[in-house]
């Protein structure tokens, strides 16, 4: 069973105008030296549209995308973006998040990356969406 003690929700803002296949995490402050015991993601079958008013990303640009979390002594967890939808109300498909073992993150070192410098532009002024699961000791 997984217990959430706290809950974050977390958007990657694609710019306009991006040409990169690496996006980085954003500031987020109140994630700053907390433990983080789950990750959940969303693509467009759970969420239409994200906080910012971007649209969040399709389920196929989902598939396309690699996460890369850095941890406060320079180890990373790399998976798929794919592995951390737990939701997909179209397919019938739910899980619990992917559990975590208590790491410090530092979001501003954790990134995104498309995995095919083709699809870049399809991401353009799209959001990827998340949901950190942590406690502050």
């Amino acid at each position: 069973m997984f217990y959430v003690k706290r809950s974050e929700y977390c958007e990657i803002a694609v710019g306009a105008t991006n040409t990169n296949q690496v996006v980085y995490f954003p500031d987020l402050p109140n994630l700053r030296n907390t433990k983080t015991f789950g990750l959940s993601a969303y693509n467009n079958h759970s969420l239409t549209t994200a906080l910012s008013g971007n649209l969040v990303i399709s389920d196929t640009l989902s598939k396309t995308v690699l996460v890369f979390l850095y941890f406060e002594n320079g180890l990373f967890i790399a998976q798929p973006l794919y592995s951390f939808i737990n939701v997909d109300p179209t397919n019938g498909y739910y899980q619990l998040p992917v559990a975590m073992a208590g790491q410090n993150i530092v979001w501003s070192k954790s990134y995104i990356q498309i995995t095919d410098s083709a699809d870049i532009p399809n991401f353009a002024g799209k959001s990827l969406v998340f949901n950190v699961y942590y406690t502050l000791k």
